[in-house]
């Protein structure tokens, strides 16, 4: 990088990209959208090359901005980690937090644990969004809840369990009576099924087997959806066999709407993690926000020494899923 370039223009640059838009990073660093869109151009002309691509209404990175925003955004995360463990823990948390959570259960799990982090720390922005897709990580978030049924894949990044929660096979009594009830997992390859199509990488149907092994057997699917409540409305309907959460089934189950499915193996229980960047430093924000999460969820989940925890299990052959009959 020539000795002409602004490294501030360059944080700056780290800014725009890592906020999506240029009157964010203009309101983090107190300065105007025009100043810093000065700036923009003052640095595309001291490189000379196009950083932006202007030609689409959203902000899009040329080739060359994206080797800089590659090169620069990770050196550029150090330098704000480092001046934050700098503060003193007195300080009060400030600039923005930006947290994933996934879809649906996201907002109930861990919403009135975000509600109280926000009230203690009016100073911090803290930005919420919510994606189907639990195990999304952009560059830009900071934290990411996400959910897991069974044993995680390797990550890149810092993942922490906070606790699981238990789940039941049920079915309508309705669906029994046209079908019959399944025993064994087996079974269940002849059975309609209701499954997910991307939350918990599409494979709800997970089983700990008494060796203690894991597995995902082979399933008739009948309705793929991405929501525990609307897959809880379609077993109610009889539409199929669902594996739903403990506590949203129990007082369907007391009302016998609908009926627990006890099979040869129990449902893996539906695990919490929270993740973020593998940094030397992680920003004190995160610490402090993965703390209270953790404290606040604990009274909330299974504990994790738990039987039904995952943590000791071990994997088995998954056999895949059917289409539909």
């Amino acid at each position: 990088m020539g000795e002409k370039v602004n490294l501030n223009a360059v944080q700056s640059f780290v800014d725009v990209v890592a906020l999506g838009s240029v009157s964010a990073a203009a309101k983090k660093r107190g300065v105007t959208v025009a100043n810093l869109s000065r700036k923009m151009s003052t640095l595309e002309k001291d490189l000379g090359m196009p950083l932006f691509d202007k030609r689409g209404g959203n902000l899009q990175l040329t080739e060359q901005g994206q080797l800089l925003w590659q090169a620069w955004s990770p050196i550029a995360g150090q330098i704000d980690a480092a001046l934050d463990t700098m503060q003193t823990e007195q300080h009060e948390l400030h600039g923005v937090l930006q947290v994933v959570l996934p879809a649906e259960i996201g907002p109930r799990l861990v919403g009135s644990a975000m509600v109280s982090f926000v009230q203690q720390h009016p100073a911090l922005e803290v930005q919420c969004m919510t994606s189907l897709q639990g195990t999304a990580f952009q560059p830009h978030v900071d934290v990411a809840i996400w959910l897991g049924r069974g044993l995680q894949a390797d990550s890149p990044y810092v993942v922490r369990q906070l606790g699981q929660l238990h789940s039941k096979v049920v079915a309508a009594p309705s669906l029994l009576a046209r079908t019959g009830c399944p025993r064994l997992l087996t079974d269940l390859a002849t059975s309609p099924c209701i499954t997910t199509s991307e939350e918990l990488e599409g494979t709800p149907w997970t089983f700990i087997l008494p060796s203690g092994e894991l597995e995902s057997p082979a399933i008739e699917r009948c309705f793929r959806v991405d929501s525990g409540q609307l897959a809880k409305e379609a077993a109610l309907a009889g539409v199929g066999f669902a594996v739903l959460l403990e506590q949203d089934c129990a007082a369907h189950i007391e009302a016998g709407e609908l009926v627990v499915v006890e099979l040869d193996a129990s449902p893996a229980p539906l695990d919490i993690y929270v993740a973020y960047a593998h940094r030397q430093l992680v920003p004190r924000k995160v610490r402090v926000f993965v703390e209270h999460l953790t404290d606040s969820l604990r009274v909330d989940l299974i504990p994790k020494d738990n039987p039904g925890n995952t943590s000791s299990l071990k994997p088995s052959k998954s056999t895949g899923s059917t289409g539909k009959k």
